[in-house]
């Protein structure tokens, strides 16, 4: 059938229900949808309230008379427009409903600060905690109290009355609210319930929620959710969902524990579990008549049932507190505040707090996220969201015709070697728009909300016109298009010469279901496409042939969901297998993503969970009527703990298998269809091995010792100030010839190197405490002078790192005025960088582009590995000087606050592709970058030795989380070796691979992964900048014997260091070029009884004119006291 033809009707399914037929029936209106409402919910109406439903559930109860609905289904402020209830469904737009009676509310109470009661808590004798969800949590103040992070916790209040948090501030008093009571009422008499079974042990319930003769279900949201078992469940994921309780009873579910189902109270012998709804067909669209393009297939069995909760013990990684020592709430860092004046502003913003209901203003900006390049220069290089590459493209960019107005869309496609490694094409193939956005004298695309695992585009033709929403998923099968107004959607092959595609024909498969076949220009072949659609949709050709053509257009309004899917070329029994498993799971719409982490300080492993918010296509609002369907990629199947791989039963998690069981390649190898609206992984945490430890184990040769002992005190001048320097300026001019390193001029070096030479400094520390502690059993006297050394370094680095801290913030004098090297707090993008990159106005590329985001982990994890150090010998030093400077340094790139207002949450981890992107605000039309995993290894290595340092238990799993997920990512992405190598099965045995060849991605971009790096092309520095800076606790974790084994002769052989090299020699001996070569000799230590040789190698390196290896030019430096402990301290 044509295009012109092509037609789709409403569907046919429904949920059933058998056991409560009868009840459903007569609240069929209130509790389901129509195919373009929501009624009201059931649990709302009991109490005489509206109902909006949003993202999370249970839906938001609301007073029309104090509160309204917004269309982002969110509550706030100000009386219901209409004065009656307006319903609100996820994906669709307020429907008029009949306005229920409405409670009295008394007028708030004043208070003394800015934030109010709200009337809603204060009509139930509550009091309020302002927190970034809406509405206001209600609370009793003799059961929990609200922390100044704005969350509701177990426990008094302390002053014992109410106190009113606002969004960012701490909690200021306020009078109690008329007679206030342990025990809340309910609005309205609570339904006849069950008695009550016992819970289990450990998990009581809620005291909020039993008052109301509800049920308790604990979830990561405080305060726990409060249910009525006849209407809702709580489901493992510790989520509400419509459907009776199975038991009928309470269930009370735990955030850090298996859900412990209640006992029935008239049988001790578990009760048949009515079935909430049956198995429906295999697509919610089935054809009116056979097809012999899409034939039925049996449903998949419901996956294994999982409990996405870590395992008993895990601690649920908290927020940072400001200082890391207190729960103070988090605070503006100490250093000068600088607003950049010359970086552009990101695009696609809201204009206005009105136009931005997520809040999106008010948080700090995410520079590293994946999805930059939607919102930044000119907003229309790709993003990759695995396994497509969309595009938007239209305003502001002027540039845009409005024929191209929209989203662009591209299968994951392979197009040969570029740089030596693999890149996917980013060549348009399909667009998906409104025929609105395209007339428009003044459309707007704006970011309407983005969280840990998705963001979502907004597209609007104009003041109350209609608008088209686009949730972009990480690790979606599908294109999801919302438009919850009626409007004309448009779908277009958007051909360009030989950079676009053409659609050649459009069947209809089901009522509600399309199939396109492309052509796509310039690669031959045809590709095939799904379309699915909420309810009847009519699509008629336009173009300028009659078998091929450009776009296919609605006939009519629609308003609705679509959604988009490309059906790889795997054959015709595999397509067919495929489009069944698209067709079975396509109900299921993720809206958003969020991660949970735990750290199992003391334990092997650590957790985290990946979880989406879903909604049902066909009824958006309520819950799908199948689970969601998601692809994982090589190190997610590595790490799944729930789905379980392993698992019995586990085909109905992994629709396709795990052998051969591939959706499609992508850049990072073959993605997975895993079933479950959550995932829990689990990470082997590596030990934090300290170089005593190392020692101890592996130092056995008596030369080696020795060596190393004459070579600390040789190194100690190289760090220590000459006696005679003046104690009030330790940044003097040293006299010429004097050896500088790292004093002279420290105030102007960059974070990033001047961050290395600290980093160096305390590296030193922890050999010279080894050399102390290992001595006696070494029959060494060198313990003593060990000893000393170690004192002496840490008071210099002590002094070191406070005069820097504390520098002043010079940003306002271009170049940086008297100390470049200052550490500034950037206002704008809400991060730290230096007065020197904060006032260039050559550009952002000052210092590696710093003020933009970039890098930042691998700079300041040096200063935070050097701060370490000096907490590890002396703690209470470090509270009292260094704490707050440090702690700010932490929040900047590892925080683990998503509320805090001054730096964005982990600002460089991508939590769906395991490893960071050190890339900032930088448009690019590869995506995202990073480049050396070793460095940002380092810097969460420097996380969990703070947190040790100073007995934080929370901080040390947090770094420790972090750092196991980065090597486990470093680890199949950047090594390549014998059986590691995932680029071998993307480019296939036909193509030579420069990837395979150079045995490392030396740079994984998000669109393709490079062997070349960005300075130098010598194959040594292609690896060596993956190897770098070499820790004990750290490299031992990244670089495995059996990579280097491979890598290491093939480098060896195929360096030309020292010569043809960027920067010029520092003296004759060619100073510059060694310390590549010293971590030639390093990496030779890894490979099992390669020591002595790498030993001897290192011997025949010469040192440089200061004293010590220079890895870039003058400054960057590895002592040779670290360089030889680390050969000597390998095991054998």
């Amino acid at each position: 059938m044509t295009a012109a033809g092509a037609t789709s009707s409403g569907s046919s399914s429904r949920w059933r229900v058998s056991t409560w037929l009868a009840f459903m029936c007569l609240l069929s209106h209130l509790m389901y949808f129509t195919e373009a409402q929501a009624g009201p919910s059931p649990l709302c109406t009991a109490q005489g309230l509206c109902t909006c439903y949003n993202t999370l559930n249970p839906p938001a109860c609301y007073s029309p008379a104090i509160y309204r609905c917004e269309g982002t289904n969110r509550l706030v402020a100000g009386r219901e427009p209409s004065g009656s209830c307006a319903i609100t469904s996820a994906a669709g737009s307020p429907s008029p409903s009949p306005k229920p009676p409405a409670p009295a509310v008394p007028s708030p109470s004043p208070a003394p600060a800015a934030a109010q009661p709200s009337p809603l808590c204060a009509a139930q004798g509550l009091c309020t905690c302002y927190n970034t969800l809406n509405p206001p949590a209600c609370y009793s103040p003799t059961i929990y109290h609200c922390e100044g992070t704005n969350r509701l916790v177990a426990g008094r209040e302390p002053s014992g009355t109410c106190a009113i948090s606002g969004i960012v501030s701490s909690p200021s008093p306020s009078p109690r609210p008329p007679s206030p009571s342990p025990k809340p009422p309910s609005p309205s008499p609570a339904p006849s319930l069950s008695p009550s079974p016992s819970p289990a042990p450990g998990v009581q319930p809620s005291p909020l929620c039993a008052a109301q003769g509800l049920c308790t279900c604990y979830n990561t949201l405080n305060p726990p959710a409060c249910y009525l078992p006849t209407i809702y469940h709580c489901e493992g994921t510790n989520k509400l969902v419509a459907g009776p309780e199975p038991s009928g009873s309470c269930a009370i579910r735990a955030t850090g524990s298996s859900p412990s189902p209640s006992p029935s109270p008239k049988s001790s012998s578990p009760s048949p579990q009515p079935a909430v709804s049956p198995s429906p067909s295999p697509s919610p669209f089935p054809s009116p008549s056979p097809s012999p393009v899409s034939q039925p297939s049996p449903s998949p069995a419901p996956p294994p049932s999982g409990n996405c909760e870590a395992p008993a013990g895990s601690i649920l990684v908290a927020p940072l507190p400001g200082s890391l020592t207190n729960n103070a709430p988090p605070s503006l860092p100490p250093f000068g505040v600088a607003d950049n004046q010359f970086t552009a502003r990101p695009i696609r913003m809201p204009a206005s707090a009105a136009e931005d209901p997520a809040g999106l203003l008010r948080r700090p900006f995410p520079t590293s996220a994946w999805f930059t390049n939607l919102l930044w220069s000119g907003g229309e290089d790709p993003v990759q969201v695995f396994p497509y590459h969309v595009r938007v493209r239209g305003p502001p960019n002027a540039g845009t015709a409005a024929a191209d107005r929209g989203l662009w869309v591209n299968k994951p496609y392979y197009t040969g070697n570029q740089d030596g490694g693999v890149i996917f094409d980013t060549f348009p193939e399909l667009q998906l728009t409104l025929a609105e956005l395209q007339a428009a004298s003044n459309p707007t695309i704006t970011a309407a909300d983005w969280d840990d695992l998705s963001v979502t585009m907004k597209f609007t033709a104009g003041p109350g016109v209609p608008t088209m929403n686009f949730p972009l998923v990480k690790g979606s099968p599908y294109i999801t298009a919302q438009v919850p107004t009626p409007a004309k959607p448009l779908l277009r092959a958007p051909r360009a010469g030989s950079g676009g595609a053409s659609i050649g024909s459009v069947t209809r498969v089901a009522p509600n279901k399309l199939k396109l076949v492309t052509q796509q220009i310039p690669f031959s072949g045809q590709h095939t496409w799904l379309l699915w659609a909420s309810k009847q949709i009519s699509f008629t050709a336009a173009g300028s042939a009659v078998s091929i053509w450009d776009a296919v257009s609605a006939a009519g309004t629609f308003a609705g969901t679509i959604r988009l899917a490309w059906v790889p070329n795997a054959g015709a029994a595999g397509a067919a297998a495929i489009e069944a498993m698209l067709d079975s799971y396509v109900d299921a719409v993720p809206l958003g993503g969020s991660v949970t982490a735990w750290s199992n300080v003391g334990q092997s492993t650590g957790s985290y969970r990946m979880s989406w918010s879903t909604t049902s296509m066909t009824s958006p609002g309520s819950p799908p009527n199948r689970q969601l369907l998601m692809l994982a990629l090589p190190h997610h199947i590595d790490t799944l703990a729930v789905p379980a791989a392993a698992a019995a039963g586990s085909a109905a998690a992994f629709p396709l298998g795990l052998t051969n069981g591939a959706y499609v390649m992508s850049v990072r190898g073959p993605l997975v269809p895993v079933v479950g609206s959550c995932w829990l992984l689990q990470e082997n945490l590596p030990p934090l091995t300290t170089d005593t430890q190392a020692a101890a184990a592996n130092l056995k040769s008596a030369s080696m010792r020795a060596n190393i002992e004459q070579t600390l005190l040789a190194d100690l001048p190289l760090v220590l100030p000459p006696p005679s320097l003046p104690a009030s300026n330790i940044f003097a001019d040293w006299p010429s010839g004097a050896r500088s390193w790292p004093w002279k001029g420290m105030q102007n070096v960059d974070a990033y190197f001047g961050g290395s030479e600290l980093h160096a400094m305390g590296h030193l520390i922890y050999i010279a405490r080894a050399l102390e502690a290992t001595a006696p059993a070494a029959g060494s006297t060198f313990g003593p002078t060990a000893a000393a050394a170690a004192v002496n370094v840490t008071n210099a680095l002590k002094q070191l790192l406070l005069k820097r801290l504390q520098l002043p913030c010079t940003f306002a004098v271009p170049g940086g005025g008297a100390n470049p090297g200052s550490l500034c707090y950037d206002n704008l993008f809400k991060l730290v960088t230096t007065a020197r990159a904060q006032s260039a106005t050559s550009g952002d590329g000052v210092e590696f582009f710093s003020r933009t985001g970039t890098d930042h982990h691998f700079h300041y994890g040096y200063w935070v590995s050097a701060a370490a150090a000096v907490a590890a010998e002396d703690p209470a030093w470090y509270r009292q000087n260094l704490e707050p400077y440090v702690t700010a340094l932490v929040r900047d790139y590892a925080n683990n606050d998503k509320d805090d207002p001054f730096f964005a949450y982990a600002r460089h981890k991508d939590w769906y592709m395991g490893h960071s992107w050190a890339a900032g605000l930088q448009s690019s039309w590869d995506g995202k970058n990073q480049e050396s995993s070793s460095e940002a290894v380092n810097a969460y290595l420097a996380v969990a030795q703070l947190g040790k340092a100073t007995g934080n238990a929370a901080l040390e799993g947090w770094g420790r989380l972090l750092l196991a997920n980065e090597v486990t990512a470093a680890r199949k992405y950047t090594q390549v070796y014998s059986g590691n190598d995932i680029y071998a099965q993307i480019a296939g045995n036909s193509i030579a691979n420069g990837i395979s060849k150079a045995k490392v991605a030396t740079i994984l971009f998000a669109a393709k992964a490079s062997a070349y790096n960005w300075f130098d092309p010598d194959i040594l520095t292609r690896h060596g900048i993956q190897w770098m800076p070499f820790t004990t606790a750290g490299s031992s974790q990244l670089l495995p014997a059996a990579w280097l084994a491979e890598a290491w002769p093939m480098v060896a052989a195929g360096t030309t260091i020292p010569a043809n090299r960027f920067w010029a020699p520092t003296d004759g001996s060619g100073g510059a070029q060694l310390g590549w070569r010293v971590l030639l000799a390093m990496a030779q230590a890894v490979i099992p009884a390669q020591q002595d040789a790498a030993w001897a190698a290192l011997a025949a390196l010469p040192i440089d004119a200061s004293g010590g290896y220079a890895l870039c030019g003058t400054i960057g430096r590895l002592t040779r006291t670290a360089a030889k402990w680390w050969i000597a301290t390998r095991p054998a």
